[in-house]
């Protein structure tokens, strides 16, 4: 028996048809809900085609993409999945090259082809061959859709990308040098907020960064040539004062990333004066981590004194003893230490003078009858930089024979008392 519709009824339902497939086509309508935890678009995305011509059938396609560099790695447990909606006759014979590892294995499934068992690394390259299909009948779905997933249906999706089908004209020869595969070093710590910190390696600048409000800096360095390295660093602050340099050793093993952290760079340090009489105030300031713990030492005969930096980092120190300093050359210089015990290297090192406060010097502080003119019962170069420093005038601190002259005689005595 027919079954006779009327054409009313039967128009809906070809509108109905029709604006169903539209609606699926341009992803107006969504059948399915994707979780899409993707690092970012494949780059280098190409499919090189036999034919362009819509329609065509048994087409070629070479397609090759490369996995982006802050992307995780493909796993063998993961699915390539090359979406081909508007073709036909899909068939696949897969060959991977590439730097991959694994052994493929490819199904179709409708209009997809899905491939597994392989692993490529982030910022490596594949290309997929042994792709065939009949052309769409429209040049505007000359398009595939590669995508990466953790799963075989599609919905846990790593990285994705669209490409239209190129087609190339003839062969090109190419001559060009390979690099060898690269590494990646991480490099972080702290310094005074604000500080600007270089790295370098053999005396070449690698990067750079600035120290953020809490004194945190940190620099990701790639292509770094697999093997042992020594990267310098050093910084400088906000009043142009330079740390320490530090330096850090570290091997980078191909195609991982190598962690150096919690680095701690050496306070910045200053003079008020780099000359002052005996009793003045010596300021000594600079910069450090925030609320870090300072030594500042002097030499010789040294000695110690304590500071914290500030929230900011900046700290201070007054020296109000200089009256117990022999008048003389002096070298100051810090370190600091953080809440958890780790310490920084020595800051570099500056230079004071220390002159006596009266015209003919102060009275000995001890018996420099033998030229122990620092008091640190030994006789040696510091010393003789005493006695060289008031070489010919009448001061009493290096008047060994008291004959209100220092001069040949008091270097004799030395001499002959030296190293004892």
């Amino acid at each position: 028996m027919a079954i006779i519709m009327p054409l009313t009824a039967l128009n809906k339902i070809i509108i109905s048809f029709f604006l169903l497939s539209f609606f699926s086509y341009f992803g107006l309508l969504k059948l399915k809900t994707q979780n899409i935890s993707a690092a970012g678009n494949l780059a280098s995305l190409s499919d090189v085609v036999s034919s362009l011509t819509v329609g065509a059938g048994h087409v070629e396609h070479e397609i090759t993409f490369t996995i982006p560099r802050n992307a995780t790695q493909i796993y063998p447990s993961d699915y390539i999945i090359v979406g081909m909606d508007n073709f036909s006759n899909i068939q696949s014979n897969i060959l991977v090259q590439g730097s991959f590892t694994g052994i493929p294995t490819a199904t179709v499934s409708g209009q997809n082809i899905k491939i597994t068992g392989v692993s490529v690394l982030p910022g490596h390259t594949i290309t997929l061959k042994g792709i065939t299909a009949d052309n769409p009948v429209n040049d505007f779905w000359l398009k595939v859709v590669i995508t990466i997933t953790e799963d075989e249906e599609g919905n846990l999706i790593k990285n994705v990308g669209t490409v239209y089908m190129t087609k190339t004209s003839g062969q090109i020869a190419v001559t060009a040098t390979i690099s060898p595969p690269y590494a990646s070093v991480r490099i972080s710590g702290y310094s005074a907020p604000g500080t600007f910190i270089t790295i370098t390696e053999n005396g070449t600048v690698i990067g750079t960064d600035t120290a953020g409000i809490a004194g945190l800096f940190s620099k990701y360095l790639t292509g770094i040539f697999p093997g042992s390295h020594t990267f310098t660093l050093y910084g400088v602050d906000a009043s142009n004062r330079t740390t320490s340099l530090l330096d850090v050793s570290a091997v980078t093993p191909i195609y991982q990333e190598t962690s150096i952290s919690n680095l701690l760079l050496s306070p910045t340090i200053e003079l008020s004066n780099t000359s002052i009489n005996q009793g003045d105030l010596l300021v000594s300031n600079g910069s450090a981590i925030t609320n870090g713990n300072l030594s500042i030492f002097t030499e010789p005969h040294l000695r110690t004194y304590y500071a914290t930096s500030s929230a900011t980092g900046l700290w201070s120190y007054t020296i109000d003893n200089t009256d117990e300093y022999i008048p003389g050359d002096y070298h100051i210089y810090s370190l600091v230490q953080n809440g958890t015990g780790s310490q920084s290297l020595f800051s570099n090192a500056l230079q004071f003078t220390v002159i006596s406060s009266q015209e003919g010097g102060t009275n000995p502080l001890c018996d420099i009858s033998r030229g122990d003119l620092n008091c640190d019962d030994s006789i040696n170069l510091v010393d003789f930089s005493i006695l060289m420093y008031y070489w010919g005038s009448t001061n009493q601190i290096s008047d060994i024979n008291e004959d209100e002259s220092v001069n040949l005689v008091d270097f004799s005595v030395m001499m002959y008392y030296w190293g004892t």
